[in-house]
């Protein structure tokens, strides 16, 4: 018995346009080959609010009245953080 499974092929440019795209896990996996650093996702929310690119709101925001202290993004961690934005032309 043969049962055939129709596959299609991925179309390169669509994927290729995916993964220009500024997302976070992007931005990270980019940051983390060309440097070897890691950076933080707030860091990154940071450095997007500086440059006035819109933001939305985060879905699982604590409730508690007093907010947990988050750390600022040091100048170093930014510089790499803006020179991904501007590969992945969110930036220019």
């Amino acid at each position: 018995m043969e049962i055939e499974i129709p596959i299609e092929a991925r179309d390169e440019a669509a994927y290729q346009k995916e993964q220009k795209k500024a997302t976070y896990t992007n931005i990270k996996n980019y940051i983390k080959e060309r440097y070897g650093v890691e950076v933080h996702s707030s860091y990154i929310a940071q450095v997007r609010r500086s440059c006035g690119l819109d933001m939305r709101e985060c879905y699982n925001k604590s409730k508690k009245e007093i907010p947990i202290r988050v750390s600022q993004c040091p100048d170093s961690k930014a510089k790499y953080i803006r020179e991904a934005l501007a590969y992945f032309e969110a930036i220019r």
